[in-house]
């Protein structure tokens, strides 16, 4: 198996379309069959890495951009399986990225999920060719050579570490190793895996999720990309290394005390590595789109572009995942199919990880098998909604971690952050980089109150689903 190049021909972008969805207006085309659906998910991106992602960037100006796409938890696996599942994590029951050692009684780590009911079953058993090239779950090689019901191509990495070079992968059921040569950048070869995919037509549309581990750390980027972007000026937002932090709360004033600027700098150094990482998936689009204008096949497949959840970059002294602040609790959104949707758009609506699943479903002509707590985009993208959430609760679960559980309620306006006794308010439209929680303002006590109540509504709500 061969990595096959990457390139963007004559320095443009292949043009994707696909038929509409004939329940919409009649504006829009009537669709010729289910479309090849590519859903691309990237590990740890802060939300501002898109801007330095070319081509990615073109295909947000173009298609359909969600500029308030979130995760309903900041971390790998749970977010990862309720992309797959269209579940909040207390009802699929992956709450955290722990270990065989660190496994608890109660199994909220990767041996919870129950993969009998996912994106990969629902559209293989329509009648879907599916493949997985890249990231599956943390931890995926306590299962290993397992492959999930529901895939036909495996492609995945069995090791968490050397995941650019010195890497493992399960090929369909064969664990292949791969070195340190430029042709070894993991990437690339899962790329070539991919394309090989997107080539091997057999009559069926097919569901692809193309998973690289860009640009989790620590980063490394294509021995081409070394060069690039070296001279961006350091990453210095107004809440970069907060000078004063005791408006927030207890738990995370103990986490974050023995930080430095001088460490801290250091480590936001690695901003660099981690979009240098970028332009190698950057690079994958290109190839992926190029090949379906190729094949004849561009305007049958919408490109879905998203991350598992933001990152840090010394925002609040943090440069990891995790916490409630929004760095973290951001991802990109691009849904890009021309054709289908003709006038590119920028949505404000507040959308969250959960609604893939049943968006890739509709567009697959597919029933999922609930329980499925997120909604359809479709009906946003054909402004046909007229009653979207106006608010979503995030969660951080007790795990093997130094960052303690939390709950949060984010609204289109505010963000309200509960631990215990400890509470924090914001009021983003004041106060966007969350810079001065006014949980303690008598003006905003009631404002306190509400969202206090309001959280509590949705966590027992999630909680019913799960139980």
């Amino acid at each position: 198996m061969r990595a096959a190049p990457l390139r963007i021909l004559g320095g443009s972008i292949a043009v994707l379309s696909v038929a509409a969805l004939a329940w919409l207006t009649s504006d829009w085309l009537a669709p010729a069959a289910r479309p090849n659906i590519i859903l691309v998910v990237t590990d740890d991106q802060h939300p501002a890495a898109l801007a330095h992602m070319p081509v990615l960037s073109r295909l947000a100006e173009e298609g359909i951009h969600f500029r308030n796409a979130f995760t309903a938890s900041p971390v790998c696996v749970p977010s990862r399986v309720s992309i797959l599942t269209g579940q909040y994590p207390s009802t699929h029951g992956v709450k955290s990225n722990a270990s065989a050692e660190e496994r608890r009684e109660d199994r909220t780590d990767i041996m919870a999920f129950d993969d009998h009911s996912s994106l990969a079953t629902w559209l293989h058993d329509a009648g879907y060719r599916t493949g997985l090239f890249g990231k599956y779950l943390n931890r995926y090689q306590e299962l290993s050579p397992y492959i999930p019901p529901g895939w036909d191509e495996w492609v995945v990495f069995v090791e968490n570490h050397g995941l650019y070079f010195d890497y493992s992968l399960n090929v369909n059921g064969e664990i292949v190793g791969f070195g340190e040569r430029p042709q070894d950048y993991s990437t690339d070869v899962l790329a070539g895996y991919a394309l090989d995919f997107v080539g091997a037509d057999d009559g069926r549309p097919f569901f692809m999720m193309f998973a690289p581990a860009a640009p989790h750390d620590p980063s490394q980027p294509a021995p081409r990309h070394q060069s690039e972007l070296l001279d961006l000026p350091p990453w210095r937002p107004p809440n970069w290394n907060e000078a004063d932090l005791s408006d927030k709360s207890a738990w995370f004033r103990v986490l974050t005390a023995a930080i430095r600027e001088e460490g801290l700098a250091e480590r936001t150094r690695g901003r660099v590595r981690q979009l240098q990482s970028l332009l190698a998936v950057d690079e994958a689009v290109a190839a992926l789109l190029t090949a379906l204008d190729r094949a004849g096949i561009a305007d049958e497949t919408v490109l879905i572009f998203t991350a598992d959840h933001g990152l840090g970059w010394g925002e609040h002294r943090w440069t990891g995942k995790r916490l409630p602040y929004e760095e973290a609790i951001r991802v990109p959104l691009v849904l890009y199919a021309p054709e289908r949707w003709r006038a590119p758009q920028s949505l404000d609506e507040l959308v969250l990880n959960v609604d893939l699943a049943p968006t890739i479903a509709e567009l697959a002509r597919v029933r999922p098998a609930p329980p499925v707590e997120g909604e359809s985009l479709l009906s946003l993208i054909a402004r046909q909604s007229t009653d979207w959430r106006g608010d979503f609760a995030v969660r951080h679960f007790p795990g093997a971690f130094l960052v303690p559980d939390w709950d949060a309620l984010r609204t289109e306006r505010f963000k309200y952050i509960r631990r215990g006794r400890n509470e924090e308010l914001y009021d983003l439209e004041k106060d966007p980089f969350e810079l001065e929680s006014v949980a303690g303002d008598p003006a905003y006590d009631e404002i306190r109150r509400g969202l206090a109540a309001r959280l509590a509504e949705r966590l027992r709500a999630e909680d019913r689903s799960g139980s």
